[in-house]
């Protein structure tokens, strides 16, 4: 028995990654749920985004799910976390990729352990995890080329169409059970949030209560946005030297290193996926197999948070064609 093998039997897995054929981790969900469904959004865009020779990071890959995909596209891909995971590591070696692994880098540590800026950064699950969530997009700003791409997955407060920020500790009746969870943005914040370090948002992916955002790295004087006061701190906050904090807009403006990466034009705007219909041509996602009745269960549930969230946002949300 391979050391892989042993570990898909003894090992706790976080992602459901297809190695081969009987090859298959269990991930965190039952059978019953859609696997990685909070992924489904990155996976898509990974997929329609050319990251060929490109320079990718997976920021908190835990088991290499997302860090294997942009691999199986032929990036170069760097992984990232905050702690050593053998299942990584034997999942990188059985696959045969190139994947440079840094197991012990957070977010204010990039800049000192990458050699040169990245055309991609995928970031998710992480935002709520963290205290300082405007310190972590600035952090994941300055490590990007212009033009580069984030691809951002997060909880967020998706029935709350103003802006808002949820501190989730001090939520008894809706915020999370677990102890590592702390601010969830609505939309609207969460939009102004990333405009303020130097994001252009291109699309938004909603599944259920979970979220995936592109957005391009510009120049503040670049940004576009209906959102006057963003623009407003964009332009003049540098302008403060009482007030001034961890946001160099004077750097973000001098930045010459520029990405060629490109998306396809059809993922801009704002979309839903369907966790129970989600397919993609990603060799290392599971099909979702569960018995009929849970099949028109999850339906059931997408449909009600879909129906909810439109009802919320006051607009028509679009389906992605995922064939």
């Amino acid at each position: 028995m391979s050391s892989l093998e042993n570990a898909l039997k003894k090992n706790q897995w976080f992602h459901s990654i297809e190695f081969d054929y009987n090859k298959i981790s269990k991930g965190r969900f039952d059978e019953n749920r859609p696997t990685n469904y909070t992924l489904y959004g990155v996976l898509y865009l990974i997929n329609q985004i050319d990251i060929s020779n490109k320079s990718c990071l997976d920021m908190g890959t835990m088991d290499g799910l997302i860090a294997f995909s942009l691999a199986e596209k032929g990036a170069n891909v760097i992984a990232t976390d905050l702690a050593f995971r053998e299942n990584f590591l034997l999942g990188k070696e059985f696959l045969n990729y190139q994947i440079e692994y840094l197991p012990d880098c957070s977010d204010d540590q990039l800049s000192k352990r990458l050699d040169k800026k990245l055309d991609l950064i995928v970031c998710a699950g992480i935002l709520y995890h963290v205290l300082e969530p405007m310190r972590l997009l600035y952090n994941l700003r300055v490590n990007l080329k212009k033009e580069g791409l984030l691809i951002l997955e997060t909880q967020y407060m998706w029935r709350k169409n103003y802006p808002y920020m949820e501190f989730s500790p001090a939520d008894n009746k809706n915020g999370s059970i677990h102890a590592n969870t702390f601010f969830r943005p609505s939309l609207s914040s969460l939009i102004a949030m990333m405009e303020i370090v130097g994001f252009q948002v291109i699309s938004t992916i909603s599944v259920n209560s979970r979220l995936t955002v592109l957005a391009k790295a510009v120049k503040p004087s670049e940004l576009v946005s209906t959102n006057k006061m963003t623009m407003n701190i964009c332009k003049n906050y540098k302008n403060y030297k009482n007030y001034r904090d961890f946001i160099d807009y004077s750097y973000l403006e001098q930045d010459l290193d520029c990405s060629d990466i490109r998306y396809s034009q059809k993922v801009i705007g704002d979309y839903w996926i369907y966790s129970s219909k989600f397919t993609i041509e990603n060799s290392l996602q599971p099909k979702y197999k569960p018995k009929k009745r849970f099949l028109i269960k999850q339906f059931l549930i997408d449909f009600k948070y879909k129906f909810f969230l439109m009802l919320a946002r006051k607009k028509y949300i679009r389906n992605i064609a995922l064939k």
